[in-house]
């Protein structure tokens, strides 16, 4: 069932409802704390067996990955639990429309799917022709072209993972919070560059790199206001995603 797109009056707060730019910001704030927490709980462990082995413990791709994984999968659990406590104050039903906790239709998700491995193939062609290559690239990255369980992992992050988790977050809560309290111009901008930013550790200095992210999470916001629903712009993430794991192991 096809759902009506997004009412940008609905983005004004409702008289009582409290939520806003300062709590958007701390729901994100929450959700990379626990990324943050459980990688340090792992570092932790690491450096306790190091010290028992009377050796420095090196750092295995797949255990920094298995933390990557459960760390986003904790966290949207987390910010998923705050998320539908504020729907049941008042202005609940509000915030659902703002957030884009609605349904939408197979037709739309497939549009914004193709259109993701579209944008996933265009910059594959223009990063093949480009004289600029990757460097000082992140653990996710190294992964990608580790090989083995290692790939893999980051294959299942990628695609089954972090599409959801971060749209929940970013396009859903983010966008949201801030276009209750700004204009939603302004607050599309300062989410996508949010993202890009969150997203440097991993291309490093590669330009190329930053403007895909950016250009996948600007198109992203576009089709779930256009749709109402954060569904198509999952389904966008993950076949852009999808594309950049076919990219890899056609490498």
């Amino acid at each position: 069932m096809s759902s009506p797109p997004v009412d940008e009056t609905a983005l004004a707060p409702p008289e009582g409802a409290p939520f806003g730019a300062k709590r958007a910001f701390a729901l994100l704030a929450a959700f990379l704390g626990i990324q943050l927490g459980v990688a340090v709980i792992v570092g932790v462990l690491l450096a306790i067996r190091g010290l028992k082995a009377g050796a420095a413990a090196a750092v295995d791709l797949r255990v920094a990955l298995g933390a990557a994984l459960a760390g986003t999968v904790l966290a949207t659990l987390a910010t998923l639990h705050l998320v539908r406590r504020a729907f049941r104050r008042p202005g609940g039903g509000a915030l659902r429309v703002a957030f884009g906790w609605r349904r939408a239709s197979a037709r739309a998700c497939a549009r914004s799917a193709l259109t993701g491995l579209a944008l996933m193939a265009a910059f594959a062609i223009a990063g093949a022709v480009l004289p600029v290559r990757p460097r000082e690239i992140g653990p996710l990255a190294r992964a990608a072209t580790a090989g083995g369980r290692a790939r893999l992992c980051w294959a299942a992050l990628a695609v089954l993972v972090a599409p959801p988790a971060e749209e929940l977050v970013f396009r859903g809560v983010l966008y949201a919070g801030l276009a209750r309290s700004w204009r939603p111009a302004i607050a599309g901008v300062v989410t996508t560059t949010i993202f890009v930013a969150l997203h440097l550790t991993e291309v490093g200095g590669y330009w190329p790199g930053w403007l895909a992210i950016g250009a996948m999470g600007a198109l992203a916001l576009r089709v779930r206001l256009r749709e109402g629903s954060l569904w198509p712009a999952i389904a966008l993430h993950a076949t852009y995603n999808a594309g950049l794991v076919l990219l890899v192991y056609a490498r």
